[in-house]
Protein backbone atom coordinates (compact mmCIF):
# COMPACT_ATOMS: atom_id res chain seq x y z
CA UNK A 1 0.00 0.00 0.00
CA UNK A 2 0.83 3.30 0.17
CA UNK A 3 1.99 3.63 3.33
CA UNK A 4 1.23 6.32 6.34
CA UNK A 5 1.59 9.95 6.08
CA UNK A 6 4.75 11.25 8.11
CA UNK A 7 7.21 9.24 10.50
CA UNK A 8 10.43 7.04 9.55
CA UNK A 9 10.16 3.67 8.55
CA UNK A 10 12.55 0.65 9.17
CA UNK A 11 12.17 -2.95 8.83
CA UNK A 12 12.65 -5.94 10.59
CA UNK A 13 12.67 -9.54 9.03
CA UNK A 14 11.37 -7.90 5.91
CA UNK A 15 8.34 -6.01 7.70
CA UNK A 16 8.09 -2.34 7.68
CA UNK A 17 7.68 -0.93 10.55
CA UNK A 18 6.78 3.49 11.13
CA UNK A 19 7.57 5.71 13.56
CA UNK A 20 5.44 7.84 15.84
CA UNK A 21 6.50 10.21 18.62
CA UNK A 22 3.17 10.60 20.24
CA UNK A 23 -0.24 10.03 20.74
CA UNK A 24 -0.82 12.79 18.40
CA UNK A 25 1.18 12.12 15.55
CA UNK A 26 -0.65 8.44 16.12
CA UNK A 27 -4.24 9.82 16.32
CA UNK A 28 -3.17 12.59 13.09
CA UNK A 29 -2.22 9.53 11.17
CA UNK A 30 -5.56 7.67 11.50
CA UNK A 31 -7.16 10.74 11.32
CA UNK A 32 -6.00 10.84 7.49
CA UNK A 33 -6.93 7.24 7.34
CA UNK A 34 -10.66 7.56 8.83
CA UNK A 35 -10.78 10.95 6.18
CA UNK A 36 -10.42 8.41 3.55
CA UNK A 37 -12.44 6.21 1.40
CA UNK A 38 -10.80 3.06 1.34
CA UNK A 39 -9.89 0.65 4.15
CA UNK A 40 -6.30 1.00 5.49
CA UNK A 41 -4.46 -1.47 7.22
CA UNK A 42 -3.23 -0.66 10.82
CA UNK A 43 -0.65 -3.68 12.89
CA UNK A 44 1.02 -2.99 15.93
CA UNK A 45 3.25 -6.49 15.41
CA UNK A 46 5.31 -7.30 18.27
CA UNK A 47 8.48 -9.77 18.42
CA UNK A 48 6.31 -13.04 18.20
CA UNK A 49 4.48 -11.86 15.54
CA UNK A 50 7.58 -10.31 13.64
CA UNK A 51 9.24 -13.78 14.38
CA UNK A 52 6.28 -15.94 12.90
CA UNK A 53 6.56 -13.80 9.80
CA UNK A 54 10.65 -14.38 9.14
CA UNK A 55 9.58 -18.03 8.59
CA UNK A 56 6.07 -17.38 7.20
CA UNK A 57 6.32 -15.51 3.93
CA UNK A 58 2.82 -14.58 3.04
CA UNK A 59 2.00 -13.61 6.71
CA UNK A 60 4.98 -11.15 6.48
CA UNK A 61 4.51 -9.76 3.27
CA UNK A 62 0.69 -9.10 4.84
CA UNK A 63 2.27 -7.63 7.41
CA UNK A 64 4.57 -5.34 5.04
CA UNK A 65 1.74 -4.36 3.41
CA UNK A 66 0.06 -2.38 6.21
CA UNK A 67 -0.94 1.28 6.22
CA UNK A 68 0.53 1.62 9.37
CA UNK A 69 2.82 -0.36 11.66
CA UNK A 70 3.76 0.32 14.43
CA UNK A 71 6.44 -1.79 16.46
CA UNK A 72 4.39 -3.26 19.91
CA UNK A 73 7.29 -4.63 22.43
CA UNK A 74 10.09 -3.81 24.02
CA UNK A 75 11.95 -6.57 21.89
CA UNK A 76 11.70 -4.29 18.91
CA UNK A 77 12.62 -1.21 20.31
CA UNK A 78 15.21 -2.30 21.66
CA UNK A 79 16.52 -4.52 18.16
CA UNK A 80 16.13 -1.03 16.51
CA UNK A 81 18.34 1.06 19.33
CA UNK A 82 21.62 -1.92 18.71
CA UNK A 83 20.63 -1.61 15.01
CA UNK A 84 20.72 2.28 14.42
CA UNK A 85 21.69 3.77 17.47
CA UNK A 86 18.03 5.55 17.87
CA UNK A 87 15.28 4.64 20.16
CA UNK A 88 11.93 4.19 19.03
CA UNK A 89 8.70 4.42 20.65
CA UNK A 90 6.91 1.52 21.43
CA UNK A 91 3.17 0.97 21.07
CA UNK A 92 0.39 -1.49 22.55
CA UNK A 93 -1.75 -2.41 20.23
CA UNK A 94 -4.56 -1.67 22.34
CA UNK A 95 -3.92 1.47 22.93
CA UNK A 96 -3.69 2.34 19.19
CA UNK A 97 -6.96 0.52 18.86
CA UNK A 98 -8.64 2.66 21.59
CA UNK A 99 -7.56 5.62 19.67
CA UNK A 100 -8.65 4.41 16.29
CA UNK A 101 -12.08 3.70 17.93
CA UNK A 102 -12.29 6.98 19.80
CA UNK A 103 -11.67 8.57 16.53
CA UNK A 104 -13.93 7.04 14.98
CA UNK A 105 -16.57 7.14 17.51
CA UNK A 106 -16.37 10.60 17.39
CA UNK A 107 -17.24 11.14 13.99
CA UNK A 108 -20.77 9.25 14.57
CA UNK A 109 -23.74 11.26 14.46
CA UNK A 110 -25.28 8.54 16.37
CA UNK A 111 -24.48 5.96 18.82
CA UNK A 112 -21.24 3.77 17.63
CA UNK A 113 -22.98 0.72 17.39
CA UNK A 114 -25.99 1.53 15.56
CA UNK A 115 -23.72 4.01 13.53
CA UNK A 116 -21.13 0.82 12.56
CA UNK A 117 -24.27 -1.47 11.59
CA UNK A 118 -24.91 1.05 8.41
CA UNK A 119 -21.25 2.51 8.04
CA UNK A 120 -18.01 0.46 6.66
CA UNK A 121 -15.45 2.13 8.90
CA UNK A 122 -12.42 2.74 6.55
CA UNK A 123 -10.03 0.92 9.01
CA UNK A 124 -8.75 -2.31 10.38
CA UNK A 125 -6.43 -3.02 12.95
CA UNK A 126 -4.52 -6.22 14.15
CA UNK A 127 -3.19 -6.77 17.14
CA UNK A 128 -2.68 -10.45 18.53
CA UNK A 129 0.09 -12.69 19.36
CA UNK A 130 1.88 -14.68 16.39
CA UNK A 131 -0.42 -18.06 17.22
CA UNK A 132 -3.42 -16.30 16.90
CA UNK A 133 -2.12 -14.94 13.16
CA UNK A 134 -1.38 -18.43 12.70
CA UNK A 135 -4.96 -19.18 12.76
CA UNK A 136 -6.34 -16.69 10.31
Amino acid sequence: MAGSPGGHASAIFGVRLHERKTMEDVRRTLDVFLDGDVTRRVFTPNPEILLYARDHPDFGSLLDDADLALPDGAGIALVQLLRTGRRIRRWPGIDVAEAAVRLAASRARTPVPQAMSRTRLPLSILAASATIGAHC
